[in-house]
């Protein structure tokens, strides 16, 4: 795990956004039918069907815009608490929500989430895209976890290096490119011509192409990623594992077997995250599973490659040292990603040739197949709170 670059006033997320006056996390929801339809597939691999939401108490921290909300809403919950410490999301989310049917029911507090107490239990909680990255993402979960009732249900999202380690690549070259010291309009100016075309290959992308700039290559990650595994060992054994999407944990006990000291066991979920996280990395394939042993070395260089990033939080850095550890990075991974995935070598050999362009020439041209390779992102789970007695 990286150790952030960070002071001691920046809050996560909070502190970037505020200055900016942004809530960069917008989703295109023009097609409302498309938008709903993402969002039950997604409850429904997560184990919760949209009439289980009605009528129950919701909370959700950090809402972002509220694009995402919209659907929560239509399922008609008793009540829906929403939390967050960015006033032009929640200004967002206010423009979205309250002039629709049901909006009596929902409260709006604008707090920093890991300040936001309260003695009331929920029976759904919602973290969406907000712990991973926090300064310590382990106490941030369980400080979300604690409002959720006995028997009730968590959903947070997760990423790891692997997952990034394409967007990582991607926030590395903009660093190359870009000037700190310019006006961040005029640096989102100079990357959109670079990276619109790779983010134009994306299945499924729903998020604005400025918005996909500010958040990811021109936003400062504060603190380190959290994992599927870090989240299942930090919320044991309070919760087990419940729902995940990509849907990669497969519980083979039979259900007799599920009982006493057995009865709350995340020991599939871990395995199956292990022999699966090299498909992480390319959302293009899916590959067969491999041995943790074999992918503890993927998972190392990823995450030596997302420390990187850290560099890159200065106005001035040595963008040659820079260049030349990304270029060594990608060739390990690419050695790697050989075993398993060509096609994701390939790509990768293509963005070294890129690198190797723009030390020519100081810019940056044709990506080759590298343009159309993106990791999985971030990984949504849910999870069940044990019965308190």
């Amino acid at each position: 795990m990286g150790t952030a670059n960070s002071t001691e006033s920046e809050v996560p997320f909070v502190t970037y956004y505020k200055e900016n006056r942004i809530s960069p996390v917008a989703q295109d929801v023009s097609d409302l039918r498309k938008h709903f339809q993402r969002r039950e597939g997604l409850y429904r691999q997560l184990g919760i069907p949209s009439a289980l939401v009605r009528e129950r108490s919701v909370i959700e921290f950090g809402p972002g815009s509220g694009h995402n909300s919209i659907y929560t809403l239509s399922l008609s919950p008793g009540r829906y608490v929403l939390v967050d410490g960015n006033p032009s999301g929640l200004e967002s989310v206010k423009s979205l929500l309250l002039p629709l049917p049901g909006s009596e029911r929902i409260e709006i507090i604008q707090s920093l989430i890991e300040d936001f107490d309260s003695a009331e239990k929920f029976d759904f909680v919602f973290c969406e895209g907000v712990i991973p990255f926090q300064i310590d993402p382990s106490s941030f979960a369980k400080h979300v976890s604690s409002f959720v009732r006995d028997r009730g249900v968590l959903v947070i999202t997760c990423t790891d290096a692997v997952a990034l380690a394409p967007e990582v690549i991607r926030k590395l070259c903009a660093a190359l490119v870009v000037d700190r010291s310019q006006p961040i309009e005029d640096r989102i100016a100079q990357l959109l011509p670079i990276f619109s075309p790779h983010l134009l290959t994306m299945k499924g992308m729903s998020r604005f192409h400025r918005d996909w700039i500010l958040d990811v290559l021109l936003h400062d990650w504060v603190g380190p990623v959290f994992s599927i595994a870090e989240a299942v060992e930090t919320l044991s054994p309070n919760f087990h594992a419940y729902g995940l999407s990509p849907g990669l944990a497969t519980d083979w006990r039979w259900y007799k077997d599920i009982y006493g000291d057995q009865f709350f066991s995340n020991e599939w979920t871990l395995h199956s995250y292990l022999a699966n996280v090299h498909n992480f990395i390319d959302y293009r394939t899916v590959n067969a599973p491999r041995t943790p042993a074999e992918n503890e070395e993927l998972i190392k260089v990823c995450q030596s490659l997302f420390d990187l990033t850290y560099r890159t939080r200065e106005k001035e850095f040595d963008k040659q040292s820079l260049v030349k550890d990304l270029q060594d990075h990608i060739e390990r991974l690419s050695s790697i990603s050989g075993s398993f995935s060509s096609g994701t070598s390939r790509s990768l050999d293509d963005c070294k040739s890129a690198l190797v362009d723009f030390q020519k020439s100081g810019k940056f041209g044709d990506f080759g197949e590298f343009g159309s390779l993106w990791g999985r992102g971030q990984q949504y789970l849910s999870f069940l709170r044990a019965d308190g007695r």
